[in-house]
């Protein structure tokens, strides 16, 4: 059996690449879609116990089928919409991503407040949760996808628990069929968490959201997105 990582963009997915590298297992990067959209499937079907990333991987019912046909299964990372657009503001700011994020010049002369709003109302961005909405929100539906959440997997460092980050970890190798040791649990499961990785330094917590909104932001978020972050599981603040 083979195994799919992927989540929402700003969404923890260097913990996608920390999964099989604490596993042992070697990972193939299909950021470009190589790996799966030009091999035939008898490549998939006679190698197996394989791990493949696609960052972001956008919800299509060709490549649930592919999937399924291919007995693979998949884990998705979602996390807190207000928390994601707060990270994606905050990346922009200080210009982390000046060329692979967006055109910086575009928002340049937009106040803090009118980037956000637009990130919460756009409607192709994908960082929006419209976008999350019709590109992500159909994976959690699909039978072979782990659905696994950022806030959970960052452990206390991360503003997290430890123990249900240990309880998470367990369960997503049980369900790619990897269980291990309560020990080996104790030992790596606080590698998931990376303090080098952009997404912590310093957006990758929870709740960042609540520095970088302001009334205005929070209210635009209620209207668009607020019922469909709660069915994520995350509560009205």
């Amino acid at each position: 059996m083979n195994v799919f990582l992927t989540g929402q963009p700003k969404a923890g997915n260097h913990i996608s690449w920390g999964i099989p590298k604490i596993l042992g297992k070697e990972l193939f990067n299909i950021w470009y879609g190589e790996e799966f959209n030009k091999k035939p499937n008898d490549w998939f079907l006679n190698k197996t116990d394989l791990f493949f990333i696609k960052n972001h991987l956008s919800y299509s019912i060709d490549i649930e089928k592919r999937l399924r046909y291919l007995g693979s299964k998949m884990i998705l990372i979602i996390r807190d919409l207000r928390d994601l657009i707060a990270s994606v503001y905050r990346a922009t700011a200080v210009r982390l991503h000046p060329k692979s994020l967006l055109d910086i010049s575009r928002f340049e002369s937009l106040t803090q407040e009118q980037f956000i709003n637009w990130c919460i109302l756009a409607k192709h961005w994908p960082h929006a949760p419209e976008y999350f909405k019709k590109y992500f929100l159909p994976w959690m539906n699909v039978d072979f996808c782990y659905t696994t959440r950022f806030e959970i997997l960052i452990g206390s460092k991360g503003g997290g628990n430890d123990q249900l980050q240990k309880e998470e970890f367990q369960r997503i190798c049980e369900f790619i069929d990897l269980p291990q040791t309560d020990e080996w649990y104790e030992e790596n499961t606080p590698k998931l968490y990376n303090l080098e990785a952009d997404t912590f330094i310093p957006g990758g917590k929870i709740g960042v959201w609540k520095k970088y909104f302001n009334q205005k932001n929070i209210e635009t978020f209620e209207i668009a997105a607020g019922e469909l972050n709660r069915k994520l599981g995350y509560e009205k603040q």
